[in-house]
């Protein structure tokens, strides 16, 4: 995609401008990195479709725009901490404040 890290940073505030991305992130890690399932087939597929149903319902719908960045935010382990604390800070304060491009 050659984004620039800002642009990846801008893009996934216009993705997720609503809803908490903490609580998110914290859904999308139960689905990408699920425990060991192997004692309890049919609970681990029950709690594996509730973890995707309810990221679907939190994310609105999948995309792949959606999905695409927050596998970004997965590959990414260094900074998810800033990345969470910037995305929730600014959608604790006012959820639709612009924020506006240092080059802008």
């Amino acid at each position: 995609m050659g984004m620039t890290a800002f642009e990846a940073y801008h893009t996934l505030v216009l993705r997720f401008g609503s809803p908490s991305w903490s609580v998110m992130v914290s859904r999308w890690n139960l689905v990408a990195n699920p425990p060991d399932g192997s004692d309890s087939v049919a609970v681990s597929h029950e709690a594996a479709r509730r973890n995707w149903t309810n990221l679907d319902k939190r994310l609105n719908g999948m995309t792949v725009d959606k999905l695409a960045a927050l596998t970004f935010y997965s590959s990414v382990p260094r900074y998810q901490n800033q990345i969470s604390d910037s995305l929730d800070a600014r959608l604790s304060v006012i959820l639709n404040l612009p924020i506006p491009s240092v080059n802008s």
